[in-house]
C-alpha cells in the first residue's frame, strides 16, 4: 500500500514537471510505464524528485487537488499562481505562521507560535517573530492567554537585512470570548501588550472581531470548511493613540482534530510606524494542536 501511493506520488510529480516544461506526451507515458511496472524501493522514488520553482510546486498541488475535487482549494491555490506569476508579486506580500498548542487537559495548554512575513510574495523577508505562553480555558465561551515573545522587523530590499529597523521583546495577556449566533462562529479578543525594546517601552491595546461562516450543509461534518471575516483595531498610550487597522478575509479547512489550514488576504493600514511595513499581504497558517 505504501508503495502504491509513493509510486502514484512520483508519477504526477513526474508527468506534472513534463507538461509544465514540455508537454512532452511521450516522456509522460515512459514514466508511467517505469513507476507501474519496476518494483523500485521506496527511497530511490524520491532520489531525483527536485522543485526547481514555486510555480512547478504550487502546479503539482493544483493537479492533486482537481483529481480529489478540492474546488476550494483550486480556486485559492490558482489565485497564488496568479500572484507569483505576474507583477503583483511586488505588491503582495507573503504572511507565514505556524501555531502549536498542547493540551495538558481541557483547560489549561500551552502554546509555541513563530511568524515569518515578506513584502514582496516570498520574496524580501522582513519580518519575524517567535512567542510562546500559556492557555487556560474554564469554558467554551471564554480563554485566557498569556505570552512572552521576541519581534525583530528588518530593512527592505532585501531578505533579513540588518540593521534592524526594530527588536522588541513583548509580554501580553489575553482574553477571548466565543459566542454563536446560528452555525456562524463569532470570536472577541481583547490583548494588552507591553513592548520592550532597546531605547523605549511602549504599551498597547488590540481588538479583534472575527466570523466564521461553515460552508459544509452538515453541523456533524468530520472536515468543516469555513469563510472567514476579521478586523483588528491597535490603539497606544500615546498621540495618535489609533495605531493601526488590520482587516482580514480567507478560507480555513479543519483536517482532521490536529490540523487546521487557512489561507487569505490581510489588508493593513498604519501611521507608518517602525515595527511593521507593507498593506497587502496572502496570509497563510498551519495549526497542530494534541
Amino acid at each position: 500500500m505504501c508503495y502504491y501511493y509513493l509510486s502514484k506520488f512520483y508519477f504526477l510529480f513526474q508527468t506534472t514537471k513534463c507538461f509544465v516544461k514540455y508537454l512532452d506526451k511521450i516522456n509522460i507515458l515512459k514514466f508511467y510505464v517505469y513507476i507501474n511496472t519496476r518494483k523500485t524501493a521506496w527511497y530511490t522514488l524520491f532520489k531525483n524528485i527536485y522543485v526547481e520553482s514555486f510555480f512547478e510546486l504550487f502546479f503539482i498541488l493544483y493537479i492533486w487537488m482537481m483529481r480529489k475535487g478540492y474546488i476550494t482549494l483550486m480556486v485559492c491555490l490558482g489565485g497564488i499562481l496568479f500572484i507569483s506569476n505576474n507583477s503583483l508579486a511586488q505588491k503582495v506580500g507573503s504572511w507565514n505562521i505556524f501555531h502549536l498548542r498542547y493540551n495538558v487537559n481541557s483547560k489549561i495548554g500551552f502554546i509555541l507560535e513563530g511568524q515569518i512575513r515578506s513584502l514582496a510574495f516570498f520574496n524580501n523577508f522582513h519580518y519575524h517573530e517567535y512567542r510562546g505562553g500559556l492557555v487556560y480555558s474554564p469554558n467554551e465561551f471564554i480563554t485566557f492567554n498569556l505570552s512572552v515573545g521576541d519581534y525583530d522587523t528588518y530593512m527592505e530590499n532585501g531578505n533579513f537585512s540588518n540593521p534592524k529597523i526594530n527588536d522588541e521583546f513583548r509580554l501580553w495577556e489575553q482574553v477571548q470570548l466565543n459566542t454563536k449566533v446560528g452555525r456562524v462562529k463569532f470570536e472577541q479578543r481583547l490583548r494588552l501588550e507591553q513592548r520592550f525594546a532597546p531605547e523605549r517601552y511602549r504599551n498597547r491595546l488590540r481588538y479583534r472581531v472575527m466570523a466564521y461562516f461553515p460552508l459544509n450543509k452538515s453541523k456533524e461534518s468530520q472536515h468543516p470548511w469555513f469563510i472567514y471575516v476579521g478586523d483588528e483595531l491597535f490603539f497606544t498610550d500615546i498621540p495618535t493613540y489609533f495605531e493601526r487597522n488590520r482587516f482580514s478575509t480567507g478560507i480555513q479547512y479543519k483536517l482532521n482534530d490536529h490540523i487546521t489550514l487557512s489561507t487569505g488576504y490581510l489588508r493593513q493600514f498604519d501611521y507608518k510606524i517602525d515595527d511593521e511595513n507593507g498593506q497587502d499581504f496572502l496570509q497563510s497558517q498551519i495549526q497542530y494542536q494534541w
